[in-house]
């Protein structure tokens, strides 16, 4: 109405316009009308404009988020020319993520749930048949055609094949990314790290993929040969050169991948710490995993128990201590010496016990009177100068220290209970990481004898619970991971000391 009227009621509408009639009173209808299309703070169409800019917001992410600011005023040397990387083009939002899963997902356990009932009745059938005396049905002519359940998985497995191909743009940024990460051709970026940290929890997805496009493959074939399904699926299972080589090889991928990440952080950086020390935890992984890989579940020596739990021990300590950098021992003139207990990682139980042995001595309180010189002089007193006296110190050394061990004080979360929370389900669940790597058998390409390389005694369910576990776990280190270099980005770019992040391989 404004734009079709005359130039006198255009001034009078336009909230920037001079002089004109005086404002109507605001009881007025007229007074209403004009704050509902001018826009007004505190006016419902602001608030409904505001409330839609949120949800597509929420929806797409279209506009591109500015460059991050460096000490010496410029920007990403690794980006563009105008500051953004090709890559960072399109930065999908959590609720299309979501919708992309769901759509994915429910038909893929729908078919699953209908493969689980055709079985059923197939094995039904099977059975009946076998008996003596059984006399099948005569069919109806509107009955449909008998399909083994078999080829079901074809039909839903062609459509996902498809959908990880198309579109075509974005499936070759998807993958692009994931080469970046798998093979560092270029200065590792904290995207390609964080990738390869979440690719190796991503194990037996990956070698069940490998698996599912094989077996699809291999029944094409067998369809266009008329060959029987069933023995397609037992040449498959029974396959050496699957079992024995391309699974395994599939599984120590990610291991290689992050052992040649780290070397490159250390050679572009020149820092050995703390590249290498990265680098020999993946080793030590790798070496426990080949041993469990290769031999069976019962015929594995008592020191590979202790290598993996000597593993799991210094993956769990470089989560705390290097990933997430989360324990830190304040000095004893720090104002956070003084803070409250509750910010105390170490429980006081420990502490107060701790205190308790460095000051109490059994063989202090010895008399010597009770005893022999000579027992005293070769038994009791090298005993107390030799052991007592060492573990004392040691005990007030532990009890100084874990006093004072403290969380970071630079945090997101104001729940000091979540820290302590993530750094427990964090231990508990570290071994599912390398429980993953270890298939349920391996077939030996020479001879064909299959061994049993991990127990299941869920029927199948182990993999299941131990896949969901450890994604669980790296969810978790994930949050904990992205906030930490949130925190030093900030630092950097506001030049409050932080951590330099031009460094090439840490924060690009």
């Amino acid at each position: 109405r404004a734009s079709g009227g005359s130039a006198h009621q255009r001034r009078a509408l336009s909230p920037a316009a001079g002089g004109g009639s005086p404002p109507p009173s605001p009881g007025s209808s007229s007074s209403a009308r004009s704050r509902l299309f001018r826009h007004e703070e505190g006016s419902p169409m602001s608030y409904i404009t505001d409330r839609a800019k949120r949800g597509l917001d929420m929806l797409i992410v279209s506009d591109r988020m500015p460059p991050l600011p460096f000490r010496d005023g410029g920007v990403d040397p690794s980006a563009g020319g105008d500051g953004h990387d090709e890559a960072e083009e399109y930065a999908p939002s959590a609720p299309s993520v979501l919708g992309a899963a769901l759509d994915l997902s429910l038909p893929v356990l729908f078919n699953f749930h209908m493969f689980v009932v055709l079985m059923k009745d197939f094995y039904k059938k099977e059975f009946l048949r076998s008996q003596e005396g059984y006399v099948e049905k005569e069919r109806s002519v509107f009955a449909p055609p008998d399909l083994p359940p078999k080829y079901l998985p074809m039909f839903y497995l062609t459509p996902l094949i498809l959908r990880s191909q198309l579109p075509r743009r974005s499936r070759r940024r998807f993958y692009g990314t994931v080469f970046d990460a798998l093979v560092p051709i270029r200065p590792v970026r904290f995207r390609d790290a964080f990738l390869g940290d979440c690719i190796t929890s991503l194990v037996r997805p990956l070698c069940d993929i490998v698996f599912t496009s094989v077996y699809y493959l291999a029944v094409l074939h067998g369809i266009l040969r008329r060959a029987d399904i069933d023995d397609v699926g037992r040449a498959v299972s029974e396959s050496g050169l699957i079992h024995g080589l391309v699974l395994p090889a599939v599984a120590i991928l990610p291991l290689f991948t992050k052992i040649i990440q780290t070397l490159r952080q250390a050679y572009d950086t020149g820092r050995r710490w703390p590249h290498l020390g990265n680098t020999a935890k993946y080793c030590g992984a790798g070496w426990v995993v080949l041993y469990g890989m290769t031999h069976a579940a019962g015929e594995r020596s008592p020191w590979w128990t202790a290598a993996f739990a000597v593993a799991t021990l210094y993956q769990t300590a470089w989560d705390v201590m290097m990933d997430w950098e989360m324990l830190v021992i304040v000095p004893r003139d720090s104002p956070l010496e003084d803070g409250p207990v509750t910010s105390s990682f170490v429980p006081g139980w420990i502490v107060r016990c701790l205190a308790r042995l460095s000051n109490y001595s059994c063989v202090d309180s010895l008399n010597p009177r009770l005893f022999p010189s000579i027992l005293l002089r070769y038994v009791v007193q090298p005993f107390r100068r030799r052991i007592t006296h060492p573990v004392w110190n040691l005990c007030r050394l532990g009890r100084d220290k874990l006093s004072r061990v403290r969380l970071r004080p630079d945090r997101l979360f104001d729940d000091p209970s979540f820290y302590w929370k993530a750094m427990l389900l964090n231990a508990s669940l570290r071994f599912c990481w390398m429980m993953n790597f270890i298939p349920a058998y391996r077939v030996s390409m020479r001879s064909g004898e299959v061994q049993e390389t991990f127990v299941d005694k869920a029927h199948g369910w182990s993999f299941v619970i131990l896949t969901a576990l450890e994604v669980a776990r790296r969810s978790v280190w994930a949050i904990i991971k992205v906030e930490l270099e949130t925190i030093k980005l900030t630092a950097a770019g506001e030049g409050g000391g932080g951590a330099d992040p031009t460094a090439p391989g840490e924060y690009h």
